[in-house]
């Protein structure tokens, strides 16, 4: 009824109506869409109305499908996230869609109507343009293209772009293709291979071993410097291992390594041995943690790092500082001993001042005892020679004399199944040297050549003058004086030749040697000016020569007559030593050729003396190492007082030199024990004389 209302008030008020849309209902009472049409008339004198009804329920069916396909075409191109365009065959862009603002910063319409290739990078333009010819020249046919378009901003970004020539589809008659933006896609892809190539090449070229595990501990992956710690060839060769009885020497730690990385996830540093392709057993460190391997498989990821020669160094380095512990308490034993022997000594010869000539069996006696207290003095001083701490000191010695010295001792040190042959017999062989530090070189080298010959052989020590040529034309030849120890041992072939100078280097099962022997000798001959030369061959044996440059013998300080030695004096010297029978002995001796003498047991008591009785006292015989105040403080002390009467130093310490003392002691006579009790006496005698005018050693 509305309708028909409506269609009434048109009627009226345009005098027609024309295709106004209505529905009619049906006698069935279902509904239809009509167009009517109406227009005035006189029909029999009567005013009527013609109408014209059409149905259009099909029409209006059509059209509905038609608004709602456009509606989702609209809803697709407006709303997706890819730009949407349609080109003409001439290359002029027809549609885009509102989202290229979102992708290119432009409206729409700023693009419709222009070239599509205008905003192709110039770089790409020339790959568009034939991708796009070849469409229009294949319809139907899908194209691909990955290129960069120009945003609003000047800038370019990347897009996917996916086209068909659909200019034949009626309805349509255009070139079909959307795009997306694909530039922080490929962006993150670059980043992405970046840090692949660059893991990769921290992987392959890592200067540690890198190896990605299964959770039963087989390898998955590992670096080439893995590879090089276990002696292969290539990464095929390790993968195919087994590890649990090819790679670790203990199968137990690889059970005890996997439960440990499952437990805490991560490992920082746990040692392993490995065994190597040659089957050397290094030690190894390892870090890793828990890491998926494949979909979602748990394995491990460890560092391995060699740590076999920093475990030997730091076996070495305990070594040595066991020998240096051993070394410092060698010297204070010998220190005591040496207190010891200076009593027996000295308590020897007064008694043989005093024994009756008609007992010449007592004589006999007391000069064994005597003897046998030098031997063992110098015995502790060749002992203590070795280990000192001191600079080398340098003298004119005699190397025959030294290796005839030396050899002796070895002697007692070789096992029966070596003969040592001893060739010194030239009368001129001196060499300016550090006579501990020669006889040092020379017990290495007989001990190496001792371990040359573990089923016995023949050692020969030889010392004998050469003419070596010059460097220069103006010194053609020079002298020198050749050390040379020689052995009929086992050899060594050349690879081992080229290595025996370098530091830890042995040929010696791991605990026996350091590997510095021959290092050492090296140093050593260089700091004498000389040099080192080896002939060895497997089977042949070895020879070892040490090369010095000659000198001429030095003048040796003359020595007082046997009156002159003995002489004594009216003098009072206080006598500060904290060994009593040393100073018991001293006493007496002293006492004994007319000295009035002082006793000290310390420097602080001898201290009291000098500051109440100072100007009584001519001379300090003084042992420099004692409780509460050593000798050399107590000189310093001294000096500060204004006492002016000499010192004496006595030392038990063979290492004990000027240089030890204070900068005032450089005048001063060094006594060492043990000493004599002729030493004792004209030492002190000389001092008191002024005959000493510079510092001398006894």
């Amino acid at each position: 009824p509305a309708e028909r209302d409506r269609v009434l008030e048109l009627l009226r008020k345009h005098g027609f109506v024309r295709e106004h849309e209505v529905v009619f209902k049906r006698k069935d009472g279902t509904h239809y869409d009509a167009s009517i049409s109406l227009a005035p008339v006189t029909i029999g004198g009567q005013p009527c109305v013609l109408a014209m009804v059409q149905d259009i329920t099909r029409r209006k069916a059509v059209e509905r499908a038609l608004q709602e396909s456009e509606t989702r075409f609209r809803a697709l191109t407006e709303e997706s996230y890819d730009v949407i365009t349609m080109f003409g065959a001439d290359g002029m862009l027809q549609y885009i869609s509102p989202s290229v603002t979102r992708v290119l910063g432009y409206d729409p319409e700023e693009l419709i109507g222009k070239p599509g290739l205008e905003l192709i990078h110039p770089d790409d333009a020339e790959e568009a343009a034939a991708l796009f010819a070849k469409s229009l020249a294949e319809p139907g046919t899908s194209v691909e293209m990955a290129h960069r378009l120009r945003h609003a901003d000047g800038s370019y970004r990347t897009v996917q772009i996916a086209g068909r020539n659909l200019l034949d589809e009626p309805g349509v008659n255009a070139m079909v293709s959307n795009f997306r933006d694909v530039t922080n896609q490929r962006r993150a892809e670059s980043e992405l291979r970046e840090s692949e190539a660059k893991y990769r090449t921290l992987f392959e070229q890592a200067s540690f071993g890198i190896v990605q595990a299964a959770a039963d501990g087989s390898f998955l992956t590992v670096n080439q410097a893995l590879v090089q710690l276990l002696g292969y060839d290539t990464a095929e060769q390790v993968l195919a291992l087994d590890p649990r009885t090819e790679v670790y020497a203990d199968p137990k730690e690889l059970d005890t390594l996997i439960p440990l990385y499952q437990q805490m996830g991560s490992v920082s540093t746990t040692e392993v041995k490995w065994k190597r392709k040659n089957g050397d057993v290094v030690t190894v460190r390892l870090s890793g943690r828990l890491v998926d391997v494949h979909d979602g498989t748990a394995g491990l990821l460890m560092m391995a790092e060699d740590v076999t020669h920093q475990r030997t160094l730091e076996e070495q380095l305990v070594q040595a500082q066991k020998m240096e512990a051993v070394g410092q308490l060698t010297a204070g034993i010998a220190h005591d001993f040496n207190n010891l022997l200076t009593a027996v000594l000295g308590r020897a010869e007064l008694l043989a001042e005093n024994l009756s000539p008609a007992r010449p069996d007592l004589h006999d006696d007391v000069d064994q005892i005597r003897e046998a207290t030098v031997r063992g003095a110098e015995m502790v001083k060749k002992l203590l020679s070795f280990s000192r701490k001191e600079g080398l000191r340098f003298e004119s010695i005699d190397l025959a004399h030294l290796c005839h010295e030396t050899t002796s001792m070895l002697e007692v040190m070789m096992p029966e199944s070596l003969t040592i042959i001893t060739q010194a017999e030239c009368e001129r062989c001196y060499v300016r040297a550090d006579r501990g530090a020669v006889q040092q070189m020379l017990i290495n080298l007989a001990t190496n050549a001792l371990d040359a010959m573990p089923h016995g052989g023949t050692m020969t020590i030889a010392v004998e003058p050469v003419m070596a040529e010059g460097e220069t034309p103006s010194a053609a030849e020079r002298a020198l004086i050749c050390l040379s120890v020689s052995d009929t041992g086992i050899g060594m072939d050349e690879v081992t030749k080229e290595k025996i100078f370098d530091p830890f280097f042995t040929t010696k099962v791991v605990g026996e040697g350091t590997g510095l022997g021959l290092s050492m000798i090296y140093g050593m001959v260089k700091q004498h000016g000389g040099w080192i030369d080896v002939a060895s061959a497997l089977g042949q044996g070895t020879s070892v020569s040490l090369y010095f440059p000659a000198c001429q013998p030095e003048s040796p300080r003359p020595t007082p007559a046997a009156a002159q030695e003995s002489r004594g004096g009216s003098e009072t010297i206080l006598v500060v030593e904290d060994n009593e029978p040393i100073r018991r002995v001293a006493a007496r001796v002293l006492e004994g050729v007319g000295y009035e003498v002082r006793l000290a047991s310390d420097g602080e008591e001898a201290l009291a003396i000098l500051e109440n009785e100072g100007q009584k006292i001519d001379l300090v015989i003084t042992d420099v190492v004692m409780p509460k105040l050593g000798g050399a403080e107590l000189h310093q002390r001294a000096l500060e007082l204004g006492c002016n009467a000499p010192f004496i130093f006595t030392s038990g310490y063979s290492v004990v030199t000027h240089a030890n003392l204070h900068e005032n002691a450089h005048l001063t006579p060094l006594l060492n024990k043990p000493w004599s009790t002729e030493d004792l006496k004209r030492c002190v005698r000389e001092t008191l004389d002024g005959h000493i005018p510079t510092a001398t050693a006894y």
